[in-house]
């Protein structure tokens, strides 16, 4: 790795952050890298990225291709940045996004994927919260999953940290009247003396996404 987390000024203003600047080896070539991960909730059947809203309901999918796009990777052409780059022997820089995350569907339903998703992406479901009591498996145990514990399937040696459905149910109900942030929950079974994770979505305040 060259480069990492730099950030680019404009006088005293910042104008952005490189996530990464490195080179690859096998192709002999310098590379700009722009890595996010991100979780969509779809609020409405649709191709559109722009239907593919947030958790806390502030950026879409379109908004965010469309900033990495024309604000994010360009920061390798910025003149303070090519400057450095040139004291270092780098001329060229190749551009490379990397957009990781997971997308949700209402109630489950992925009758309609975004352009450009892939069919076998990962997916799971969100619900309001005034449907949860009837949409949570009760054969289950769940907890809620926080960052940065959200990357990749989760899994316990034991259920000391997960609720049956009504203690899940009671803690959604405590944090929402304290904070209208929309909670990601993990169910999990035990297999084999392993609590594994089997499904998880987001349960929203039943005002969301407004």
């Amino acid at each position: 790795v060259k480069w990492h987390n730099h950030t680019v000024h404009e006088g005293k203003i910042t104008v952005g952050e490189i996530d990464l600047i490195i080179k690859d080896i096998e192709k002999d070539e310098f590379q700009h890298w722009e890595v996010a991960l991100k979780y969509y909730l779809q609020t409405q059947e649709g191709a559109s990225h722009e239907l593919m809203i947030g958790p806390d309901a502030i950026d879409n999918l379109d908004r965010k291709l469309r900033k990495l796009h024309t604000k994010q990777l360009p920061l390798s052409e910025h003149p303070s940045v090519k400057e450095k780059l040139h004291e270092h022997g780098i001329r060229q820089v190749a551009k490379k996004l990397f957009l990781k995350g997971q997308l949700f569907y209402r109630l489950g339903k992925t009758d309609t994927y975004p352009e450009n998703a892939h069919p076998d992406h990962e997916h799971g479901w969100w619900v309001f919260q005034h449907e949860a009591l009837e949409f949570l498996n009760d054969q289950l145990k769940w907890r809620f999953c926080w960052k940065p514990d959200r990357i990749g399937p989760n899994q316990f040696s034991s259920d000391r940290w997960l609720y049956t459905k009504n203690g899940i149910l009671s803690q959604i109900d405590m944090e929402f009247k304290t904070s209208d942030r929309s909670l990601l929950l993990i169910g999990f079974k035990e297999i084999a003396s392993v609590w594994h994770e089997q499904t998880r979505g987001f349960v929203v305040n039943d005002n969301w996404p407004n």
